[in-house]
C-alpha cells in the first residue's frame, strides 16, 4: 500500500466521499484517516456540509453549524 500524506489525502477526500476513488486510492486514504485526526475531522465536516445541502440548502447549513458549536 502506498503511503499518503495529508496533502495528497486532502486532494482525494472529495473523491472518497463521492465514492469515485480507485480501490487502491480508497484504501490509501482510509489508512491515512485511521491515524490523522485533522483529515478525519475534515471528512466529517465535508459530510456534514453535504448532508445539510441535500436536506435544505444554506439555511439548514447555518443551523447545523451553529448547533455544532
Amino acid at each position: 500500500m502506498t503511503y499518503v500524506g495529508c496533502n495528497q489525502a486532502r486532494e482525494l477526500l472529495e473523491g472518497l466521499i463521492d465514492g469515485e476513488l480507485s480501490m487502491a486510492d480508497q484504501l490509501a486514504v482510509e489508512s491515512h484517516l485511521r491515524w490523522c485526526r485533522d483529515c478525519t475531522l475534515r471528512v466529517q465536516d465535508m459530510r456534514l456540509i453535504g448532508s445539510a445541502l441535500r436536506l435544505g440548502g444554506a439555511g439548514t447549513l447555518a443551523s447545523c453549524i451553529s448547533s455544532c458549536q
